[in-house]
């Protein structure tokens, strides 16, 4: 207890240089100001100093936007070299490659013999010129072939190439690869033989 009427007796802490000393900083002893490192590299009495808070944020204003990348340069088109075109077994390309290469539309050269016998079908050895849709069939250019050589009926021609020998009714000219000029020759069935 106090003696009466004197002045408080002064505490003094174990370590505390100057004893008899009020403790600083709010009379805690140990106690440092706010961003003050304790020196010579001694800890800091109540652990690690924690960091200041971030600014407030101001309400109802949006954080300002990230800069958005450039846009990368358009990437330029590989060039691509053309499909080479198909060739069958018979060295011959497909109906669409030669169509594409040569033309919708072909003019052909078709031979008739010279048969007397046969003359009412104009086989005197003229030369009949004739034009017709590269994905036509045999068969369609035997019909225009008809009303030249004197109705010869297209189930009574027989057509041929050099180059295909006799040709088959079913079959477009694009698949022959027949192309502008090239010559052919018309003669008569013979009963019961093929088409």
């Amino acid at each position: 207890p106090p003696p009466a009427g004197g002045p408080p007796p002064q505490i003094s802490m174990p370590g505390q240089a100057g004893r008899g000393m009020p403790p600083p900083f709010g009379g805690q002893p140990g106690m440092m100001p706010p961003g003050v490192t304790p020196p010579g590299g001694m800890p800091h009495p109540y652990g690690q100093q924690q960091p200041p808070p971030p600014p407030p944020q101001q309400q109802g204003v949006p954080p300002p936007p990230a800069a958005a990348p450039p846009p990368a340069a358009p990437t330029p088109p590989v060039p691509q070299a053309p499909a080479a075109p198909v060739v069958n077994a018979s060295g011959l390309m497909s109906e669409q490659d030669w169509v594409a290469k040569s033309g919708a539309t072909v003019q052909l050269k078709v031979v008739t013999p010279s048969e007397e016998e046969n003359s009412k079908f104009n086989f005197d050895g003229r030369t009949v010129s004739v034009s017709c849709q590269s994905m036509s069939t045999v068969k369609v250019l035997k019909e225009q072939l008809q009303e030249q050589l004197g109705g010869l009926a297209a189930n009574k021609q027989k057509i041929t190439s050099l180059k295909h020998g006799v040709l088959k009714d079913n079959m477009t000219l694009a698949s022959y690869n027949f192309s502008n000029g090239d010559s052919l020759t018309v003669a008569t069935k013979a009963r019961g033989g093929k088409k």
